[in-house]
């Protein structure tokens, strides 16, 4: 993060209260121990700090350690009354930690929000096939070593339904459903782009795809669609953000086509804000079902609509045609797209209902009381009225 892009985030996030105001509602002298996974940028902020503010905002201590550094995980262990281990591999030190927490009567969950630990789903999962074959060892091999982490925890934290359901077929009984959601800095930069947006035009219409580094086939979902609009329409543009392997016909349209390399999450949601329309395209199949809906809350929260393939998570927040779109195949792709291109007035509607939908679904308050209090003990007399 450049420092300009820093010093904006710092006043941003100073107009957003960080705590709920609401009375102490837990047992005092609470403290979580987040041992975490630190080097995915994006896990990172949703899964780990994320969580962090979230136990802020229920007046509750919260201290991250990286799962590589033993020496800190096992002092910070010390003062926690329950521990978070997240994406966290079943390495020698991670089972003696976890064997010190369970010694200790520190209620302990393993956390994951993809089904890293499902070597079945991840076989299945096409993107797979663009991975060098010591990468593809490496993800079979590391399923097993989350496996064994998740089982030796006893307990789950999961970002969908489908990863909890899928952590109890491992025979993990108790599972928290905590999902990707908004927090103080994604509604500051949020609001702010939306203002730099509603002043600025440009010309034409500009449709944005972000993709991870293994999303070739996910890609390919919307691809044969997404061809025959910038055959039809000349002043139609594709902005990608991250990596990504465009299929042959593309380069038919390079001149249209920006590649954008990703870069902080401040400046990735400013590139986004710049779209007219976002894709979140996923193929069909059991790790996909189990991928959450962020593409579709980082869109709306700039008032931008998205289509989105109809796995489980986006099936779930997405109406159709009301805040967003769903498709499955090349004519219900092509549809949607054109539709929303062919109507400045229908993407602003759109928009604003997907912008309304996310902040009262994933607004930090609903998010910290409904998902992540249940994690904590209560005081003997909570108060009322926490949703």
């Amino acid at each position: 993060m450049t420092p300009p892009i820093r010093a904006l985030v710092a006043r941003l996030r100073a107009g957003f209260p960080r705590t709920s105001g609401r009375p102490p509602a837990f047992a005092p002298g609470q403290s979580v121990l987040i041992v975490a996974e630190l080097r995915i940028p994006q896990c990172a902020k949703y899964r780990v700090r994320q969580k962090q503010a979230y136990f802020a905002r229920l007046g509750v201590p919260c201290h991250v350690v990286d799962w590589r550094h033993t020496a800190d995980c096992l002092a910070a262990a010390a003062s926690a009354t329950q521990a978070i281990l997240y994406r966290v591999p079943a390495d020698p030190p991670v089972l003696a930690l976890i064997d010190t927490l369970h010694a200790r009567a520190i209620p302990t969950a393993w956390e994951v929000d993809d089904l890293v630990f499902d070597e079945a789903a991840i076989r299945q999962n096409s993107n797979l096939a663009s991975l060098d074959a010591e990468t593809q060892a490496g993800a079979l091999t590391n399923a097993r070593l989350y496996r064994t982490a998740m089982l030796a925890c006893g307990a789950g934290i999961a970002s969908t339904p489908a990863i909890g359901a899928a952590m109890r077929e491992a025979g993990i009984d108790q599972v928290t459903v905590i999902e990707n959601a908004l927090d103080a800095e994604t509604l500051a930069l949020a609001a702010h782009f939306r203002g730099q947006r509603a002043a600025r035009r440009h010309p034409g219409l500009v449709i944005t795809y972000g993709s991870g580094s293994t999303h070739d086939a996910d890609f390919a979902q919307a691809a044969p669609a997404l061809l025959r609009l910038l055959a039809r329409r000349p002043d139609t543009r594709l902005r990608i953000i991250g990596d990504l392997t465009l299929p042959e016909g593309f380069a038919s349209f390079e001149d249209r086509v920006e590649r954008l390399p990703f870069a902080s999450f401040a400046r990735y949601l400013g590139q986004l804000s710049e779209s007219d329309i976002a894709l979140a395209p996923l193929e069909p199949g059991a790790f996909n079902d189990a991928k959450s809906n962020i593409k579709f809350i980082e869109a709306a929260c700039l008032a931008i609509p998205t289509i989105c393939s109809p796995r489980a998570h986006f099936a779930g927040i997405v109406r159709q045609g009301r805040n967003g779109f769903l498709a499955e195949g090349e004519e219900a792709w092509l549809s949607a797209l054109t539709t929303l291109a062919g109507s400045a007035r229908l993407r602003r509607r759109i928009g604003k209902a997907a912008l309304r939908t996310v902040l009262k679904a994933y607004g930090p308050d609903r998010i910290a009381w409904r998902q992540v209090a249940p994690l904590l003990r209560p005081s003997v007399r909570a108060p009322a009225g926490n949703g």
